[in-house]
């Protein structure tokens, strides 16, 4: 599943444990997750309609160092109020997703060194384009890509990422992907399993994933029961880092708290240093919980 299916599952389980635990019901707690389907809505949505889209194209692409396998990964949150960052927004004229992504940016960036072009993973959740309950995965990727040489201001980034995710988060857009995927599912049906392995790895190196991380907001986690928020601190999302590169991150809000928790090791934290300078510089307020222990 994706990051959705899975806290939809852990909404369940968790509502569930704290009746439990606090008194509050002996009785099973009837199951969401249940009324929800699993079907393989990238092979049952309808996209005959949907023609190709166009989206920016940019070469000479920024990379970290690569991953150290023999160092283990580390967790490093930040946390924020998320009401501080909302104000922001507004400020910008943007969303919550374009406002951290431009901080992101800005901190690789900001090297003048690098003059390289810099792409970021995004996730787009599919089941409201396409009216869908499933808890099968039903996600796809927009590439966001900003160029080194194009001004640095936070409006200006602000502004290029706005018209790159309305692109790729259109309907048009997303409907074409979806038919690509399709069809793909329908040819490897009947291709051997040792086959399908071998292709799978080797359009994966040529045209697979080519930002530099994946930048996944799973947005503001609301209980059915509002009760339950009382009961819960905090929330964090860890997601382990890529086969070729040292950082990722995953990024929760529960109860106004905002997490955002960066995936690296010991031996890679300039990312860490260069998002507290601009946090810093904007006079966000933040608290950071140092070199976790990652949960992958």
């Amino acid at each position: 599943t994706d990051g959705h299916g899975v806290f939809t599952y852990f909404q369940d389980l968790i509502t569930q444990y704290v009746y439990l635990r606090n008194g509050i019901s002996n009785e099973f707690k009837k199951s969401e997750t249940k009324e929800m389907s699993i079907s393989d809505c990238y092979l049952s949505t309808l996209t005959n309609n949907y023609k190709k889209n166009k989206k920016e194209r940019i070469k000479k692409t920024f990379y970290f160092e690569k991953k150290v396998q023999a160092v283990k990964d580390k967790a490093t949150t930040f946390v924020i109020d998320s009401k501080e960052i909302k104000e922001l927004t507004k400020q910008y004229s943007c969303t919550i997703n374009e406002f951290l992504l431009s901080m992101f940016y800005k901190s690789i960036l900001s090297n003048d060194k690098m003059n390289k072009n810099v792409y970021f993973s995004v996730p787009i959740n599919l089941r409201k384009k396409f009216n869908s309950t499933t808890l099968k995965n039903f996600t796809l990727l927009a590439n966001i890509g900003i160029n080194s040489k194009e001004n640095l201001s936070i409006e200006h980034l602000i502004q290029e990422i706005k018209k790159q995710m309305n692109i790729q988060n259109s309907i048009e857009y997303l409907g074409y992907e979806i038919s690509k995927i399709k069809k793909l599912g329908y040819i490897s049906k009947y291709c051997p399993l040792l086959i399908k392995n071998f292709l799978i790895r080797v359009v994966s190196y040529f045209v697979g994933n080519k930002g530099c991380m994946t930048i996944s907001n799973l947005g503001l986690i609301q209980f059915h029961d509002s009760q339950i928020h009382s009961y819960i601190d905090a929330m964090d999302v860890v997601l382990c880092s890529r086969e070729k590169t040292p950082y990722n991150c995953g990024i929760v809000t529960v109860n106004d708290q905002m997490h955002i928790n960066i995936t690296h090791n010991e031996k890679n934290q300039n990312l860490i240093y260069q998002l507290k300078e601009q946090f810093n510089n904007l006079n966000i307020k933040f608290k950071v919980q140092d070199y976790q222990e990652s949960l992958v």
